[in-house]
């Protein structure tokens, strides 16, 4: 008898620890998405009040050598981290002895990749036939050293699941180099101007540094263990395998735009893509939260599996409501905000919301399948995702100063990878298709209902002739059908997202 009630307490007082331990858990992974909401929304949306306030002062050919340049730089950023970052995220021995390994390889592919692209500079200006691309791509090429001094801070930051500091690191150097951008216009010519966006994005590089390492500073030391190396780079090679494809797609869409449509076209995609990324970096923030949390609990199958369900169903709602919002919006709202010479830029832009909605599904897959460990299904998706991408691109015809066809054709291989990574979860983690159908249903019925109600605000005409009081119509409009509907289709009532008591039980229940 007395074993007997032993077992019964041992095993409830197991019990209640696995709860606290998941509450806990829980509280971590729902602080961190909002702080690191707060921190990309922050970023991005300064970002683009930036280019808002430069797009009125730099011409379209400017903007469009700026974002191929941007493209370039990052593609070679990704190339550069290899992998290492999210590998040492994941790595799961002491932080203590791999961090000053993990510096020494940051440092090596910094001086690398500037020495790379500084020297490359010529034959990227020579293909896209633009000599002003060259002095950028050069005065870019130090942002790849610079960087270097920061990987190691900025992921232990992520492993330690500190991330309000990290939503910091992340938003104020963007303000810094905003602000920097818009003094500068005051001592530039109107040739010269394109330099104020080089200029932002350099003080946004240096300051991040400096900001990071006030957080958490790391001095190396002259060590460098070698099993710890190929350990992280094999790993790192892994996890690039499917962020070399995924980044490809990202970073050489206006490349691409600029080499068959202008740099005219170039300029409009760039300023298309600008409006959807603060919303598209929503759901971008809350992959890495889960990212390090789901890396700890790799081997346990059903918490996988219930994370993964969980993350379809919350982590893209609030990206996919935005930018349904956006959908809807942007003819009225980029001319508004932009001046009307970018009007031309509304339809690409609601062509690229469709395109990062469905991207969404695709990210929370992917980063579920590489804190998994299970790296295969993630690099076949981005693969072909990326090989198809490649045929549209070299087979729809583009005419000259076109970005509406660009648009549509992301649209379509980002839904080809929505749907691939959707079937390969229910084959990688054992899911019922009906149960993902289950969690994706809320944010269908939510953002549909409410798009249908503002369609109908657009549909009687009432409001053609005042666009700004026809913006803030559909906006009320769709806001106040999407909140009561989704507080009801997420499993709490009509009332739940109107007041904070509401929205916490939701936070709860899911």
């Amino acid at each position: 008898m007395g074993s007997g009630r032993r077992e019964t307490c041992e095993s409830s007082g197991r019990r209640t620890k696995q709860r606290i331990v998941l509450s806990q858990l829980k509280r971590t992974a729902v602080t961190g998405y909002l702080w690191q909401i707060l921190g990309q929304v922050g970023q991005r949306g300064v970002a683009l009040l930036a280019i808002m306030i430069l797009a009125r002062f730099v011409s379209k050919e400017d903007l469009g050598v700026y974002g191929v340049a941007i493209s370039v730089i990052t593609f070679i950023e990704m190339l550069r981290l290899g992998g290492v970052l999210q590998a040492f995220i994941a790595h799961p021995g002491d932080e203590e002895d791999a961090k000053d390994t993990v510096f020494w390889i940051a440092l090596l592919l910094g001086v690398g990749y500037t020495a790379i692209l500084f020297l490359g500079a010529p034959a990227v200006a020579s293909l896209f036939k633009s000599p002003d691309l060259l002095p950028i791509l050069r005065v870019l090429s130090l942002t790849q050293l610079i960087d270097s001094f920061r990987l190691v801070p900025h992921a232990l930051l992520l492993r330690r699941y500190r991330f309000r500091e990290k939503s910091i690191c992340d938003s104020v150097p963007v303000f810094i180099g905003a602000a920097a951008a818009v003094v500068s216009l005051a001592f530039l010519p109107e040739d010269k101007r394109v330099w104020c966006l080089v200029l932002m994005f350099l003080c946004r590089s240096l300051s991040a540094v400096v900001i990071t390492h006030l957080f958490l500073p790391h001095w190396p030391r002259a060590t460098f263990d070698k099993a710890i190396g190929r350990t992280l780079a094999w790993n790192g090679f892994k996890i690039l395998m499917s962020n070399f494809p995924s980044g490809t797609l990202e970073q050489f869409l206006r490349p691409v735009v600029g080499l068959r449509a202008g740099m005219a076209a170039a300029g409009v995609f760039n300023l298309a893509y600008s409006t959807t990324t603060p919303a598209g970096m929503v759901s971008h923030a809350a992959n890495w939260t889960l990212f390090p949390i789901l890396a700890r609990h790799a081997e346990q199958a059903e918490k996988l599996r219930d994370y993964l369900l969980r993350a379809l169903k919350m982590v893209p709602l609030p990206a996919v409501a935005l930018l349904t919002w956006l959908i809807l919006t942007a003819p009225d709202l980029i001319p508004l905000a932009f001046s009307e010479r970018w009007a031309p830029a509304a339809a690409p832009a609601q062509w690229l919301s469709l395109a990062i909605i469905l991207r969404s599904y695709t990210y929370v897959s992917i980063n579920s399948m590489l804190a998994a460990g299970r790296a295969s299904p993630a690099i076949f998706i981005w693969w072909a995702t990326l090989l198809l991408a490649v045929a549209l691109f070299l087979k729809w015809p583009l005419a000259e100063g076109d970005a509406t066809t660009p648009a549509r054709i992301v649209a379509v291989f980002y839904g080809f990878s929505c749907l691939l990574s959707l079937i390969l979860d229910s084959v990688t983690f054992g899911l019922r298709p009906v149960a993902i159908a289950r969690a994706l249903l809320p944010t269908a019925v939510s953002c549909g209902a409410a798009a249908a109600a503002a369609s109908a605000v657009w549909a009687s005409g009432l409001l053609d002739a005042w666009p700004l009081l026809r913006l803030l119509v559909v906006t009320v409009v769709y806001t106040l059908t999407f909140l009561p509907i989704c507080g009801k289709m997420m499993g709490g009532t009509w009332r739940s997202l109107f007041h904070p008591r509401g929205f916490k039980e939701l936070l709860r229940v899911n």
